[in-house]
Parts: C-alpha cells; structure tokens; sequence
C-alpha cells in the first residue's frame, strides 16, 4: 500500500470478491454502473454487454450501428475511451468520449439515453469540440488523451492520461454541459503528482458523493524492458475542496499486485462503484486487459 499523503487516515483495505474473464471482447475500455447493472464498453463496441453484481452476462444493448460507430483504421482500438453516467434533461445519459486526438473517430463525444434496453433503432450523433481542446493545449495539455470522466457536484471531471512520451496526469474540471459550449465552457487543469517510483497513467475516474471521494484505476508505464505493468486504485479524499488547487497528490494508490500477484503485466482500463452488500464497505468493480488484450472485470471489496 502506497501512503502519499502526510494525511494520516484509516488505511483502506482491498479484498477479491470475484474475477471474470469476459471472453467476447478483443479489448475493454470502460465500466459503468447503472440500474443494478454493470455496462461492459470495449473499444471495438457497437454494443454494451450488460453484467451482474456477480459479473454474470443478463443482456446487451446496441450502442452503435455500423455507419455511426467510431472506426479506428491503424491500431486494435477505436475513439472510446472514457464514459460517465450523467442526467440530461432528467434522463440518465450515458457520456462517451473518446481520447480528444485530432482526429473525428478519436474526438467525438456521444450521449446515449439509458431510458431503457432496446436501442436497436436509436441514433446517437456524435459532438466535436474542437474549440475546448484547443483551450485545454493553451493551457498547458501538450498531448490531448482523455482516458476518464466523472460528474462532480454539477461539473464534469476528466482525466488527461499520461503516455510513454509525456509522463504527466492531468485533471480537467469544467462545466456540466460543456460539449454544448466547449468556447466558452469554465475550465481548470490540476496536476495530479504522486510518489510511486515508476509513471502511472491514470485510466479510470469514479465519484463516490456520499464520501465526496474521488476513485481512479491507473495502471505503471514502464520505463525499460526489464519492467512490468502494475496496476492501482487511487483515492482522493475531500476531493470537492481539492480542486481548486493547481495539483493534487492521491491519499493512497492501492497496488493491485499487493493482494493479487497475477495482476503483474495487466493493464486497468476502468473502474466503476457497485451496490454496497456489508455495513462499511465499498465495492469497487475494475476492468483489465492483458499482453494478449484478454479481458478481465474484478470485483473488490474496500473497507476504510
């Protein structure tokens, strides 16, 4: 357990509750939680897989048809790559982002209306808003990669990923509805610092508001060959009140690898809340890929 903050607070403790394969899917990028339901997203979806508390598979959902899905055309993944459950015009919506790269399949942004389970018929035009990321270069963002989203208290949070040539996670705070004005739309870049010895690139973001905790899945960038991939879940406590600051530094990064000594070399891509079962614990529900892009979802539990 990494302890980056002076802060002392009850350590948090992670426990496997349950670990799925999910063998449909050539890579995964998002979770979310909705309904009773986990929303399985891959990279490649033209639908959502929608799972149980116990990761079992109850339906799917379409998401998009052929002519309006985002198509990656080099590599093995397409423009999604962040997603968050927000309420549109007192509709549960489904935000979907993709990594902000210039480029229409990765910079598009789409809102999906999760009013129900048949969507086969649906439409879901995609935003551009190439004036917001231009405001997000100006100021400081050398390298646009949009790997997480989450609503706080009316605004939206995102997650600005680092890579192997930048190693520097940024959070991007701004208006709810700021695919409508991205012009003009409030906008924050805090940096997110930690002590861990290798880079981390941050995957996921989560909200907890009756903690006012902030969750993220982060996974270690490898500086040499000699190096595997660790994986973490990072808490910010008080978040509200911390993002007015320039930087933030985690209260803890939890080592995945610390509980599960085979999540060595697997990647996190996502993380999601689940129902909480037991008085004092937070269940907390990860995604993950390994070297051959096989496809995981774990289930913890976390007492505080």
């Amino acid at each position: 357990m990494v302890l980056t903050s002076s802060t002392v607070w009850a350590q948090p403790k992670l426990s496997v509750q349950k670990i799925t394969v999910l063998p449909y899917f050539h890579s995964i990028s998002a979770l979310e939680y909705h309904d009773k339901t986990i929303m399985a997203i891959g990279n490649d979806a033209t639908r959502i897989l929608l799972l149980s508390e116990d990761h079992s598979i109850l339906d799917s959902i379409a998401l998009f048809d052929y002519l309006n899905k985002p198509q990656e055309k080099n590599t093995n993944s397409n423009g999604i790559r962040a997603t968050a459950v927000v309420t549109v015009a007192n509709t549960p919506t489904l935000l979907i982002m993709g990594s902000g790269e210039n480029r229409m399949d990765k910079s598009d942004i789409w809102l999906f209306p999760l009013k129900g389970k048949s969507y086969s018929e649906l439409y879901t035009p995609a935003i551009n808003i190439p004036d917001f990321y231009k405001r997000m270069r100006r100021l400081g963002i050398t390298q646009i990669n949009i790997d997480g989203a989450a609503e706080i208290k009316d605004h939206i949070l995102l997650a600005n990923a680092a890579t192997a040539a930048n190693s520097n996670n940024h959070f991007v705070l701004t208006e709810f509805d700021f695919w409508t004005k991205g012009a003009t739309a409030d906008l924050r870049i805090i940096k997110l610092n930690s002590d861990v010895k290798q880079p981390i690139r941050v995957s996921g973001l989560e909200y907890d508001a009756a903690e006012d905790l902030l969750l993220f899945s982060a996974s270690s960038i490898p500086t040499s060959s000699n190096e595997s991939v660790e994986s973490y879940i990072g808490l910010i406590e008080n978040i509200s009140s911390k993002l007015k600051q320039p930087s933030i530094r985690p209260d803890y990064l939890l080592p995945i690898y610390d509980i599960m000594p085979d999540m060595k070399g697997k990647q996190l891509q996502s993380i999601c809340l689940g129902k909480q079962k037991n008085s004092g614990e937070t269940i907390i529900h990860v995604c993950g890929i390994d070297a051959n892009n096989r496809c995981y979802v774990y289930r913890f539990g976390m007492r505080r």
